[in-house]
């Protein structure tokens, strides 16, 4: 085998498409998981040869410049990931002698996969290639110690788990599956219904739940900073009256938090990671997220929607004759607040 040579990536042409989508166009081989597919939406897996993973960019690359849209889930992603770097000046080009690897894995360190939130859409991937028969390993370098918890819990082996892949590397065969996110679970209905299955499946008898009106605080440990609660203490003291035990999920372990979540009828808090919890709850479960509104982000509608739960949007003033003066960071009137926790009784 012949080493390998110098590469020169330039980040400003890489291109994201589905390769899934490709594959099936040109007529090449795919498996199909019928069992959870449905004629709206099948659900496929697909090995590709000679892939290159970049863990400084989070990106998996073939073809020289195409990132795989169903590693990122939305091209939006690597479109603004190539933004922010061109608003920091960082090099359009990186030079490097990649690793190779001659072995199967799936690499799971995609781009925001850090954020709890997004990992718990890797999870999908685990879930599909694990129907599918897949016996190689999952790449979770540079990830928060949840991301090993949550492959072990959910009965992935140790041996599989592979946390040393630091450098450009490229893998001899990677495993892609269709992009099923907690942003169009609805239309893989089986899917999410297996997800939750699994998560349900766990023994969690032994942790107790924290009750079942929670509001959700972002913590101390965010992979997003800076969108803090300005009237914590006011908001605080309201939500406590309304029967709330105030959490921060991150202080817990994963297994402790899915027998929280699970045990929740009502999740409320800050627009943030947290709120990916509401895919654990019961249907027709409540939901309460809070936005400020120089970021409106709701990602979980579609786990709302499939889970029948109710759900409502706290959203302070902001017009040009009454500015909102805390930008991302979220200063909540608690009257408006109070009159949705008064429509819960």
């Amino acid at each position: 085998m012949s080493a390998p040579q110098e590469t020169h990536l330039r980040v400003d042409r890489l291109r994201c498409h589905s390769v899934i989508d490709e594959a099936l166009h040109a007529g090449s081989a795919t498996c199909q998981l019928s069992d959870l597919a449905t004629s709206e939406s099948p659900v496929h897996v697909l090995p590709l040869d000679e892939v290159l993973y970049v863990p400084e960019l989070e990106l998996q690359i073939v073809n020289g410049g195409i990132v795989p849209r169903e590693a990122i889930r939305d091209c939006w992603n690597l479109y603004f990931l190539q933004g922010l770097r061109e608003d920091r000046g960082d090099a359009r080009q990186l030079s490097f002698i990649p690793d190779r690897r001659d072995d199967e894995v799936c690499v799971l360190s995609n781009l925001f996969a850090p954020a709890f939130g997004e990992w718990v859409q890797e999870l999908f991937h685990v879930l599909l290639l694990e129907r599918a028969g897949f016996t190689g390993a999952y790449i979770v370098s540079n990830l928060p110690a949840f991301a090993v918890a949550s492959l072990e819990l959910i009965g992935v082996g140790a041996e599989r788990i592979d946390t040393t892949v630091v450098r450009p590397t490229v893998f001899r065969r990677a495993w892609f599956t269709t992009a099923v996110s907690h942003q169009n679970v609805h239309e893989y209905p089986r899917v999410f219904a297996a997800f939750r299955d699994l998560f349900f499946s766990l023994d969690v008898s032994g942790e107790p739940g924290l009750g079942e009106r929670l509001w959700l605080d972002r913590g101390a440990h965010v992979f997003n900073p800076g969108r803090d609660l300005v009237n914590q203490d006011e908001i605080h003291h309201l939500v406590s009256r309304y029967g709330f035990t105030i959490v921060d999920m991150g202080a817990f372990t994963l297994r402790k938090q899915v027998a929280i979540a699970r045990r929740m009828t009502v999740l409320a808090g800050p627009h943030g990671s947290q709120f990916v919890h509401a895919m654990f709850m019961t249907e027709r479960s409540t939901v309460v997220e809070c936005f400020s509104p120089m970021f409106i982000n709701p990602s979980i509608l579609e786990i709302c929607y499939a889970l029948r739960h109710r759900y409502f949007q706290v959203v302070p003033v902001n017009t040009p004759y009454s500015p909102y003066e805390w930008e991302k960071s979220l200063k909540l009137l608690p009257l408006h607040l109070e009159l949705v926790l008064r429509s819960l009784d």
